[in-house]
């Protein structure tokens, strides 16, 4: 077994988000309405606009369940924006220097809850799965790279740490030639301390649960690797509950 200089265990890919961030069944090739590819030589797609992708109808995406994280972020710009009411009041009593840290605090925290980008669900996507495609996900610069199905070797239930600590609630062992390689590491900003070789031209690719719960998510992707295509649209209802 050879690997690269990640340790055992370790994401293979790091993206520049910590949600994989960082971020599968055989089947034939896609005969229409494919995205645009930026190079039709090899056999990944390069993704260039996930909206060109997303506009396809038959797609598993794993990213935060919109109303948890929307409900999530709404109660930490409720307590925010509480804090530098509070910070206010008890500077106006005359408790200043309290009242100014809990309104610095506060206000910083309000600040980055409030920001546009942090709002975008889409960027936070790590993987997307369609008919004939596995499409490795790099949510921030709106990218992705697709892997033919075929090429999975494994899917791994197992939890591992990442290389940025973040727990791995899965993992996917696809087989990449050279220039798949090559294009993961240029497309998704995967270096090479990151990714991590198990068998010859075989990679362990590691992936966060996205705000589902795991066993739930597991289970259903499984379903997902040994059904084909017919369980598409049952995954994404099992997981929409």
């Amino acid at each position: 077994m050879r690997r690269g200089k990640a340790r055992p265990g370790e994401l293979l890919l790091a993206v520049e988000d910590e949600h994989l961030g960082p971020r599968l069944a055989s089947g034939p090739m896609p005969e229409q309405n494919e995205p645009r590819l930026r190079n039709e030589v090899t056999m990944a797609q390069q993704i260039d606009d996930l909206k060109v992708l997303l506009r396809q109808k038959k797609l598993f995406i794993l990213k935060p369940p919109m109303l948890k994280y929307f409900a999530t972020l709404g109660v930490l710009a409720g307590c925010a924006l509480a804090g530098v009411v509070w910070s206010l009041w008890q500077i106006q009593q005359g408790t200043v220097r309290v009242g100014w840290i809990g309104l610095f605090f506060s206000a910083v925290v309000l600040l980055l809850v409030a920001y546009p980008r942090n709002w975008r669900v889409d960027r936070l996507i790590s993987l997307i799965i369609d008919d004939h495609w596995i499409y490795l996900v790099n949510g921030p610069k709106n990218q992705a790279l697709g892997i033919r199905r075929d090429q999975l070797v494994a899917f791994n239930k197992q939890r591992m740490p990442g290389h940025d600590g973040a727990i791995l609630g899965f993992s996917l062992d696809l087989h990449l030639g050279a220039e798949e390689l090559f294009q993961l590491q240029q497309q998704l900003g995967a270096r090479q301390e990151s990714w991590f070789e198990v068998g010859d031209q075989i990679y362990r690719i590691g992936f966060t649960c996205n705000w589902h719960g795991r066993k739930k998510l597991i289970r259903e992707i499984g379903r997902l690797l040994e059904g084909g295509d017919d369980k598409l649209d049952e995954l994404k209802l099992a997981l929409s509950n």
